[in-house]
């Protein structure tokens, strides 16, 4: 009897520590959202970058929203203005997109991580790639130029992009937990 009772206890305690844990991992899911993770990865390594660089870029310029447009007009998941990829297209030897094109998640991918590994080569420092992709790579070297400091928005961004590469990498190291939990959107 007393046997029976410590199995029921241990098990009430294992289901209750799973439960608990599940509930962390859709909280992580709320807060730091993850879809399309296979074209992340497959884009990621094609341009050598890290899975979760680029990962943690697409949560800070859209939440993994694909439909996000800011209100300069960038557009998809990786937040890219129209020029921009009508000169990444070019460089790709791909016809000009058009904005609905930008929306495609694929063509947003590929963009966004073959304009972050050219903004990579060009800086040579990941913080300054980072600001170059937020605001511009003429801003940076502005910067650079004069010493003065990045806008306040674009050091915001460095830090959510850097503060999220663990998130992140946790994902992508453990490519399982995304997919037993729902995307949950706030």
């Amino acid at each position: 009897m007393a046997r029976r009772s410590a199995v029921r206890q241990l098990l009430l305690v294992t289901f209750g520590i799973l439960v608990t844990l599940y509930a962390g991992l859709l909280g992580m899911r709320v807060l730091w959202p993850i879809d399309f993770q296979d074209i992340v990865r497959d884009e990621a390594v094609n341009r050598l970058l890290p899975p979760d660089l680029v990962g943690a870029v697409i949560y800070a310029e859209s939440r993994y929203r694909p439909d996000a447009v800011s209100s300069r007009g960038a557009v998809g998941l990786m937040q890219l203005m129209p020029t921009t990829a009508i000169s990444i297209a070019e460089s790709l030897g791909d016809p000009p997109p058009t904005t609905s094109d930008l929306a495609n998640t694929r063509m947003n991918v590929r963009y966004g991580t073959w304009y972050l590994a050219s903004l990579l080569t060009r800086f040579g420092n990941l913080d300054e790639a980072l600001a170059a992709y937020n605001a511009g790579p003429t801003a940076v070297d502005r910067w650079r130029e004069t010493g003065s400091e990045p806008f306040s928005e674009t050091e915001a961004f460095v830090k959510r992009v850097l503060s999220a590469r663990s998130i992140y990498a946790f994902y992508f190291r453990y490519p399982w937990i995304p997919r037993i939990t729902p995307a949950i959107r706030l």
